[in-house]
């Protein structure tokens, strides 16, 4: 099946994932990831594409030139991405995939997911809503992954997770410091993380439920304070770059970042020293 996306075309394995790559080629699937990936990577870009899935922004991205170092340490979508990959033979040489996780720690760590590996929301994170955890999970803390692969400098980095984000954000913090990236594309998941407090502080699954959707509806918080770390911790990172924009490339101050968790939602954010100039950008 060919994906056209812009003047970018590539080849996919449809015989799995066939609604999702249909959705795609409609050009109605995260149009604003592309205009980011558009602005900031080019020919020969250095690209870490943390939390690859079945590869449809690597495959992109190498189509324009990235060398792609893809991660992804579900199995079964880390199998489709290899059989997408086999359907691009040209991409091979740019495309350096690793079905591994970036951790805090180096070893291994159980892989959680909701009904099945293969769809876009398995974890290291343990959850509430979590019914599978058959897998371990080779980890490799950031900074092992690029000296594991010699990688020095890094032109663009998109991580996106299902919550492991709150686990490195010192260590993108320390390698921003060193000036290793200077642009990171970072989808923040408030909901797994809290749904992460909930799996350690209440035994009953139901009333977890519960709680849950009492808190979206109230918009209350019953372990705020258990949270306020990490929320601590983006602000450091946050801090860090000199323009901060939502996924439609609305400049946000950092406060507006951290309050955010309050939609208890995935939030998406690029971080940039590099300012964005997607049409007229509004500070909000």
């Amino acid at each position: 099946m060919k994906i056209q996306i812009g003047n970018i075309s590539f080849n996919v394995d449809q015989s799995h994932y066939a609604e999702f790559w249909n959705h795609l080629n409609s050009g109605k699937w995260e149009s604003d990831t592309f205009d980011i990936i558009d602005e900031f990577v080019s020919h020969d870009s250095c690209v870490i594409d943390m939390g690859c899935w079945i590869g449809p922004l690597s495959l992109y991205m190498a189509k324009k030139g990235a060398i792609v170092y893809s991660i992804d340490p579900d199995p079964e979508a880390y199998n489709w991405f290899i059989r997408n990959l086999n359907h691009n033979t040209e991409l091979k040489s740019r495309i350096h995939p690793r079905n591994i996780a970036i951790s805090k720690h180096s070893g291994e760590q159980i892989l959680y997911a909701r009904e099945g590996y293969g769809n876009s929301s398995t974890s290291l994170l343990n959850r509430t809503r979590d019914r599978i955890s058959k897998i371990r999970a080779q980890t490799y803390s950031l900074n092992d992954f690029l000296d594991m692969n010699s990688i020095s400098k890094i032109d663009f980095l998109k991580i996106d997770i299902e919550g492991g984000e709150f686990a490195i954000l010192d260590q993108l913090v320390e390698l921003k410091r060193k000036e290793t990236y200077r642009t990171l594309f970072l989808s923040i998941h408030y909901d797994h993380l809290n749904e992460a407090v909930y799996q350690k502080k209440i035994r009953y699954r139901l009333l977890s439920l519960f709680l849950m959707k009492l808190e979206r509806i109230a918009n209350i918080h019953f372990f705020k304070k258990e949270l306020q770390f990490y929320l601590n911790e983006l602000c450091k990172l946050t801090d860090e770059f000199d323009y901060i924009y939502s996924q439609n490339g609305k400049r946000l101050l950092p406060a507006k970042v951290t309050a955010s968790y309050l939609l208890n939602r995935k939030v998406d954010l690029l971080l940039s020293d590099t300012e964005w100039n997607k049409n007229k950008i509004t500070k909000t």
